[in-house]
């Protein structure tokens, strides 16, 4: 686009254009990783913060939220301001985002969102805190890394997570054939410790769209979500064999 601005930092490329009254941040050809609308940048945008957004005022506690992945701070400026007496662990991998997001996309610093600077999986496992409502939102372009698809990582997000918490993941993947393989993946870290599993899906007639999924130890009220069901006895993959760009790709072709 003609008035799209391009950013290099160490960890990826961005580009930033505007679409109308929305303004954009993508790291690749496929989707949009973050975005602003420029009428009321206060609100959330796309369909998956609201998502997550919902199910943090559903959850039955809030005072602790862990945010794993960033990008512009939409949603964490977000929940801070609805939320002011909780407090927001944001970790993102790329320290040039804070600066990205305070100058193109209104973050304005809440006190009550610490931003953490560091690797999801790495936080993970070094963390001792304890959280209410954990949110799993880390994509490049359209893939997770496969450090987010094991047992080993399962296992600590299971540890950090109160007991009666909530963990929601944004993942992009589908019920049916080779995208309800990856779905099952994506969930199998989760569900080794979190027995009850719902998702809503932004476009349900399709193989795959963006998709919203919860895990509860106790049964979690999230109406119009369905239950994750079977793909919630798939088994995880190890941090020594996790072949997501596999299953990744089969969901896309």
């Amino acid at each position: 686009a003609a008035n799209a601005i391009s950013i290099d930092t160490p960890s990826a490329r961005y580009t930033i254009v505007d679409a109308g009254h929305l303004r954009l941040i993508t790291t690749g050809p496929h989707a949009a990783q973050s975005g602003v609308d420029l009428r009321q940048p206060d609100q959330l945008t796309f369909w998956y913060t609201k998502q997550l957004a919902d199910v943090v005022a559903q959850a039955p506690g809030r005072a602790n939220i862990l945010v794993l992945g960033g990008g512009t701070f939409t949603l964490p400026r977000y929940l801070a301001h609805k939320y002011p007496d909780s407090t927001i662990d944001v970790v993102e991998i790329d320290p040039e985002l804070a600066r990205i997001a305070r100058e193109h996309f209104f973050y304005d610093d809440p006190a009550n969102v610490n931003l953490v600077f560091a690797d999801a999986r790495t936080y993970v496992n070094e963390t001792r805190e304890r959280y209410d409502v954990v949110i799993v939102d880390v994509y490049g372009d359209t893939h997770v890394p496969f450090t987010l698809l094991t047992r080993e990582y399962g296992e600590r997000v299971a540890a950090l997570t109160k007991p009666r918490g909530i963990v929601a993941a944004n993942l992009i993947a589908g019920p049916k054939g080779p995208c309800g393989e990856l779905l099952g993946a994506l969930s199998a870290p989760y569900a080794a410790h979190f027995a009850n599993g719902l998702y809503r899906m932004e476009k349900p007639d399709r193989e795959r769209s963006n998709l919203v999924a919860t895990y509860s130890r106790e049964p979690f009220a999230w109406p119009a979500a369905l239950p994750l069901g079977e793909r919630l006895k798939a088994l995880p993959y190890t941090d020594n064999y996790a072949p997501a760009e596999r299953l990744q790709q089969d969901c896309r072709s």
